[in-house]
């Protein structure tokens, strides 16, 4: 009788061991998940950011002195929430600093790019 109770209880302690390593598992392979969406989030928005410099830096090269827009810009494109901002660092050689920041949500993402008017890239 000792036996039979002293075997239904490891099968009892195995199944809630083997239950408790399932429910680890799962816990981590969901924390798992969320990190790899965050960190395609994270990729979207450098790719992003990336784009938008070089998109700028073309867009300043190809400008003169005479049409150069330095006003500051904001606009949102695929969820993010863009802006610009030009300062002319030296007005001689045509240097120009561009801050270019993105928001989505709670994420804020910056940097800076240096062109030259009319300068070919």
């Amino acid at each position: 009788m000792q036996r039979r109770a002293s075997l239904s209880i490891d099968i009892i302690f195995s199944i809630l061991l083997l239950s408790v390593i399932t429910y680890l598992m799962s816990v981590s392979f969901s924390n798992i998940k969320q990190m790899n969406e965050n960190v395609d989030e994270e990729n979207d928005s450098l790719e992003l950011l990336e784009g938008l410099a070089e998109k700028e830096n073309r867009k300043i090269s190809l400008n003169s002195m005479d049409s150069l827009d330095t006003e500051d810009k904001e606009e949102n494109f695929d969820g993010y929430n863009i802006k610009i901002q030009r300062d002319l660092l030296e007005e001689n050689f045509g240097l120009v600093k561009s801050k270019i920041t993105i928001l989505k949500d709670d994420s804020k993402q910056s940097i800076d790019t240096y062109s030259v008017v009319g300068g070919s890239l």
